[in-house]
């Protein structure tokens, strides 16, 4: 395998890999390259056979579409904090890197997620996953009175109009 970028696959594929390992009793090498991915991710899959049939079972046809990942709280936590910063963004409040991993804290204190840390790892990991950068989004130009620029913008007029358009830089 030559990129080192794990590839995620659905439910289907990896019961597709347990049957084919099952049926045509491949090694591990082999079911890797059939599949593009790499043998660890195999070997991952093979050792969670069990729980994936369960799974499959429970379920039936209706989450084959789906991703197979398992829900938790901290999904929740990262929903909550999310939507709350959007809400703080909309009113065009500023929001500071240890102000939302306080929030993420207290989010997860009402889940009942007592080891949730909201340590600097999972703020990076929060922001790549919902494309946040921390801008300034607020600054003197909401709190100018527009009155005052209008009185300026004319004023300006007639300061400059002893000078050509061509000496007039900025």
């Amino acid at each position: 395998m030559n990129n080192n970028k794990r590839k995620r696959l659905n439910l289907e594929e990896k019961l597709n890999i347990i049957k084919t390992k099952e049926t045509e009793n491949l090694s591990v090498r082999v079911l890797a390259e059939r599949f593009c991915i790499s043998k660890s991710q195999v070997n991952n899959i093979l050792q969670d056979g069990c729980n994936l049939k369960k799974y499959y079972a429970e379920n039936g046809n209706e989450d084959m579409r789906r991703k197979f990942s398992k829900t938790s709280d901290g999904a929740l936590v990262d929903k909550v904090t999310f939507e709350w910063f959007c809400r703080a963004r909309s009113y065009n409040l500023p929001v500071s890197r240890p102000l939302l991993q306080e929030k993420a804290r207290e989010v997860a204190n009402e889940v009942g997620l007592e080891n949730f840390k909201a340590s600097n790892g999972w703020l990076q990991k929060f922001r790549e996953r919902h494309n946040i950068s921390f801008k300034n989004i607020c600054g003197e130009g909401n709190s100018v009175d527009t009155s005052v620029v209008e009185k300026w913008l004319e004023k300006l007029k007639t300061l400059i109009s002893d000078y050509e358009p061509k000496n007039i830089f900025n």
